[in-house]
């Protein structure tokens, strides 16, 4: 049985641990809560990990894994990802 990431009352994230390994990089979901702290917090809750792939801490979303070694960004809410490109427009990241 796997654990609601998000999704109360929209589309749902189920984290479930897997029989057999999957490759890494197989899928890669990015997430965009509505508090991206909270969503985290949940996410690391249900056993997903911090992940470093090389990221400078200034990007607008968090790199985790899921507990079969799936990445997955949690993004910032889109207000706060709007401001970001009020407050430094010429210095905008694409996300993957």
């Amino acid at each position: 049985m796997g654990s609601c990431l998000v999704g109360d009352d929209g589309p749902a994230l189920l984290i479930q641990r897997a029989d057999s390994p999957i490759e890494q990089g197989a899928i890669h979901l990015d997430l965009r809560p509505e508090d991206q702290s909270a969503c985290v917090e949940h996410a690391l809750q249900l056993g997903a990990e911090h992940t470093d792939i090389g990221q400078d801490g200034d990007e607008g979303w968090i790199v985790m894994a899921d507990p079969g070694g799936n990445l997955f960004c949690i993004l910032q809410s889109e207000p706060d990802y709007q401001a970001s490109l009020m407050n430094a427009p010429v210095t905008r990241t694409a996300i993957d």
